[in-house]
């Protein structure tokens, strides 16, 4: 969700100047910024949690500490750790990218904000939806769900619009 939202943020408020391409780059600086930020992030998180894992169960085994590096429950625990850095900065570049494709596909910055910002309210909107259902919610929670996200966008939009627009 924070791709989405800090891209759009970016693409609304760079746009309010009335520049497709200022609102291109601001759009890409940002998703490559949060795969950075959120895979490395995710790495140092994961590899701390995998090795306390990794040293608890040497502690069970009675084996030394460092004693199961290279087997394969070690590899797995690195396996897992690349996974996530993967799965978390891959995530938020994709969704980054949400906001910022119509400003590549039209020239017209005003145009092009339009449809960003539909594109990506849809695109919150399920994001909402699909997290009610994670939560076994259903039928008009899940509307819910997926209008609170999308209130979310629609004020995150509105707010670095009027930034932008002021600037």
């Amino acid at each position: 969700m924070d791709g989405v939202l800090a891209s759009l943020g970016a693409v609304l408020g760079t746009s309010a100047s009335g520049s497709a391409d200022a609102a291109v780059t601001a759009g890409l600086s940002v998703a490559v910024a949060l795969a950075m930020s959120n895979g490395f992030g995710s790495y140092l998180g994961e590899r701390v949690e995998e090795l306390r894992e990794l040293r608890e169960l040497e502690r069970k085994m009675v084996v030394p500490e460092g004693g199961l590096n290279g087997t394969l429950v070690h590899r797995l625990a690195r396996l897992r750790i690349y996974a996530s850095v993967v799965s978390h900065g891959g995530s938020s570049f994709v969704a980054a990218l949400v906001p910022v494709v119509p400003f590549l596909i039209l020239g017209d910055a005003r145009t092009a904000a339009e449809v960003s910002m539909a594109v990506s309210g849809a695109f919150l909107f399920l994001l909402g939806v699909y997290l009610g259902r994670t939560c076994g919610e259903s039928g008009f929670r899940l509307v819910l769900r997926g209008l609170e996200t999308l209130a979310v966008g629609g004020l995150v939009g509105l707010v670095t619009h009027v930034v932008g627009a002021s600037g």
